[in-house]
């Protein structure tokens, strides 16, 4: 049995809870009361910690306080941006969306399930390393738009997608525009308003945040186009019902502030790992490639340095998770990794079986363990 430390390199996945965000949360968790019963004065204690959190989230993103809607993660918010939505696009006659297929299964289900209704889908076409390219994106649109959703970015690969230029060529058109942003909070400079998004889904436990708990930021003008999910009390403004688990919500509103505190030394450290591993792999002799936009200098505006997917040509994926046991890594999606299904990102981007199949994700973060070059000679 293998006695070394394990190293974990799934941040991708999941981040582990900073400190400073448990203790939060250790705090609210001690505290009895229900954010919606503020007549008392524990529920309106409650209260005040979901509303700080509330500001907390809200300026990580450049939005306002009454734009973020808490929700149980960034699936949900998913499934209300594009579910949600569906009622007042045929009501107003645009039934097509255009997306990519590189989105994350929680976009693409949902997408799925409107084609049952009557609305039509056009995905993106790539660029080779797997960029829903401006151009490419806008010349899916039609008189007939009125949706547009695309990650900020990709889960699998790092790469950053332009939402800029999308936002821009879709201007003055009608058309509403929302983005999954999990995997760009804390790693790139982000703002919803720059980026001219209307909705946009984010997950705590993506920034060393709690899991189960997420937020939808919509922005003021179209929140009255969104029909809820879920029916009871509605407590986030009538879109989304549910007893605000407080103490989750005050952790992810700390996670999100500790995001844009950290996040210009992290990304300087990210690349230091990503150069890092790069260089070990190149000292053992191992046959690699990466997927999706290498990490230079010519691409660094194009790929967050924390997410590598990488091929390693003849070693199969599942062979790999086994041989090094050292490391926790994944195959792809944490959300898409059971069975023997290869990754959809990277049939997308044009890898057949076998390219697939021989690729991993390997992800670094803020608690990121020192790497040694004996676990890297395990693959040659």
């Amino acid at each position: 049995m293998n006695n070394s430390p394990v190293i974990y390199m799934d941040y991708a996945a999941s981040t582990p809870v900073d400190q400073a965000v448990l203790d939060i949360m250790k705090s609210a968790w001690q505290a009895a009361g229900n954010a919606s019963s503020v007549q008392n004065l524990h529920g309106a204690q409650a209260k005040k910690k979901v509303e700080d959190a509330r500001e907390k989230v809200a300026y990580s993103i450049g939005a306002k306080p009454e734009e973020i809607f808490f929700t149980s993660g960034a699936t949900e918010a998913n499934n209300i941006a594009l579910l949600g939505i569906s009622q007042y696009l045929k009501k107003s006659g645009k039934t097509h969306i255009v997306s990519s297929k590189t989105e994350h299964a929680c976009v693409l289900g949902p997408l799925e399930k409107l084609k049952t209704q009557g609305f039509d889908m056009s995905y993106s076409e790539l660029l080779p390393c797997g960029m829903a390219d401006g151009p490419l994106v806008l010349k899916e649109i039609t008189e007939k738009t009125g949706f547009v959703s695309l990650q900020a970015v990709n889960n699998e690969t790092g790469v950053i997608n332009p939402l800029f230029e999308v936002a821009e060529g879709i201007s003055g058109k009608e058309i509403l525009f929302h983005s999954d942003v999990t995997q760009a909070l804390g790693k790139i400079p982000f703002n919803v308003k720059e980026c001219g998004l209307h909705m946009a889904s984010l997950s705590a436990h993506k920034v060393y945040g709690p899991q189960g708990v997420g937020a939808l930021y919509i922005r003021e003008d179209v929140q009255g186009y969104i029909s809820p999910l879920l029916f009871g009390g509605g407590q986030e403004g009538q879109i989304r019902s549910g007893t605000l688990p407080v103490a989750l919500i005050a952790g992810f509103g700390e996670a999100c502030r500790l995001a844009v505190e950290e996040q210009a030394v992290e990304r300087e450290k990210l690349e230091c790992y990503n150069t890092l591993l790069r260089n070990l792999l190149d000292e053992a002799g191992i046959d690699y490639k990466i997927n999706g936009h290498d990490y230079g200098a010519d691409s660094r505006n194009w790929r967050v340095p924390g997410i590598m997917n990488i091929h390693f040509s003849g070693i199969e994926n599942e062979w790999l998770l086994e041989a090094i046991d050292t490391v926790s890594f994944s195959t792809g999606s944490a959300c898409s990794a059971q069975g023997d299904q290869l990754s959809h990102v990277l049939k997308a981007m044009g890898l057949d079986r076998e390219g697939a199949s021989q690729s991993v994700r390997i992800s670094f973060g803020r608690f990121q363990q020192k790497m040694k070059s004996g676990r890297s000679r395990n693959l040659s």
